[in-house]
């Protein structure tokens, strides 16, 4: 029994639990309600799950993204920028081709988006590699200066006419991804994303290209000496995640809010960095801590309106969560349990 709550995984449940129940009994009025709500609200019936399940879709993509840097040797802090940017162009040229809407029509404009985004991180990765630019800071910098420009075409050049928010236009219903769980938001988006984790996951772990790209991205030396260029899945890791942060600012818009919004990113980008950390060596684990992820937010949503609660609960918990991750005694656990 003292072994089972030594393991990662039941000691990180444990210690996010622990510290959010306490929380709801210091902050509500009525505990035993907010709790209720809090843990099993998502569930309760099929418009919350499916909206839960929908708001992991563009994060499974931001995970995803995280982990690729991570494991290239890389650090991709710049993903609130990329979704935006990839949200942005998807959402403006949507309504700027308007006339010309059609599925081939479509598909261009979530190419640019992609390969947009890509791009940025690219240029990280170019610096990194031919001036040693670190590019865990240039990613965040570029990503900084991506948001401002993008709010700057929101807000000016395409800002929907009579709208009470900074928003865009709504696209074309031909562009919006086909809902498949009535009457909740969720889309097809969510399946979408989906299989790109698993079929990641599956080249990742069972192919020789996954085997060289993990290789040279946990040490260099050794990868040289086996003939491989590191530096090549290094450049293509970086670039591979900011267009992944892109295709969830696509699902944003397609499958989501069906139109760019300023701030509407809701730290897709930091919160897919903090469940690829949790996720740890295994890529298909990206599944289950972005619907934690998803399953905190929906919990915390819910027992904002049926109880008295506030929505900051939830950013509390998950600054929690991301305490464990990064805690020292969690490392050694896992250690110690892989040395048995």
């Amino acid at each position: 029994m003292i072994r089972l709550f030594k393991h990662p995984v039941i000691l990180i449940l444990l210690l996010i639990l622990c510290p959010t129940t306490i929380l709801i009994f210091l902050l509500s009025n009525d505990p035993l309600l907010s709790l209720t709500s809090f843990f099993s609200g998502p569930f309760s019936n099929t418009y919350h799950l499916g909206n839960m399940l929908n708001s992991s879709s563009p994060l499974l993509l931001t995970s995803l993204g995280a982990y690729i840097a991570l494991k290239s040797n890389s650090f991709n802090l710049g993903g609130e920028g990329q979704v935006f940017l990839g949200a942005t162009i998807t959402a403006l040229l949507s309504v700027y081709f308007d006339r010309y809407a059609n599925y081939g029509t479509l598909g261009l404009i979530i190419l640019i988006a992609i390969i947009a985004t890509g791009l940025i991180t690219w240029l990280s990765a170019w610096l990194d590699s031919r001036y040693h630019v670190n590019s865990l800071i240039s990613t965040y910098l570029l990503s900084m200066a991506t948001i401002h420009i993008c709010n700057y075409f929101i807000t000016q050049k395409f800002l929907k006419e009579g709208s009470n928010i900074l928003a865009s236009d709504k696209i074309n219903d031909l562009y919006k991804l086909k809902n498949i769980l009535p009457p909740s938001t969720l889309s097809s988006g969510f399946v979408i994303a989906l299989v790109i984790v698993v079929i990641s996951s599956f080249i990742l772990k069972y192919t020789i290209l996954g085997y060289e790209f993990k290789i040279s991205g946990r040490n260099t030396k050794f990868a040289h000496s086996m003939g491989i260029n590191s530096n090549i899945y290094k450049i293509s890791g970086l670039t591979l995640s900011g267009s992944l942060h892109g295709l969830a600012g696509v699902l944003l818009v397609l499958g989501n809010h069906h139109a760019v919004i300023v701030g509407f990113s809701n730290n897709l980008g930091w919160n897919g960095l903090s469940s690829a950390l949790l996720a740890g060596s295994k890529s298909i684990m990206i599944i289950v801590t972005s619907l934690l992820y998803s399953y905190l937010d929906s919990g915390s949503n819910y027992a904002t309106i049926t109880s008295d609660l506030t929505i900051e609960v939830s950013t509390i918990v998950k600054s929690v969560l991301f305490f464990v991750i990064s805690s020292k005694i969690i490392k050694e656990q896992i250690i110690y349990r892989n040395k048995k």
